[in-house]
C-alpha cells in the first residue's frame, strides 16, 4: 500500500511538471510568434492582423518542408 501512495504521488508530481513545461512552452512560442509578426509588420507597413496571417502562413509551410 505504501508503495502505491508513492507511485500515486510520483504521478503527480510528474503531472504537474508536465502543466508546467506546457505552460513554460507555450510561452515561449507565443513570444516567437510576436517577434515574427512584429518583424514582418515593422518590414512591410501591412497591419497587425495581416502580419499575424503572414506569420501563421510562414509557419505553417515551414511545418509542412520539415
Amino acid at each position: 500500500k505504501e508503495k502505491i501512495v508513492k507511485i500515486e504521488k510520483d504521478i503527480k508530481s510528474f503531472e504537474e511538471k508536465i502543466k508546467k513545461f506546457k505552460k513554460g512552452l507555450k510561452n515561449l512560442i507565443d513570444k516567437k510568434f510576436d517577434e515574427i509578426s512584429m518583424e514582418i509588420y515593422i518590414e512591410t507597413s501591412v497591419n497587425e492582423d495581416i502580419a499575424d496571417s503572414i506569420g501563421v502562413a510562414l509557419s505553417y509551410q515551414k511545418e509542412l518542408n520539415k
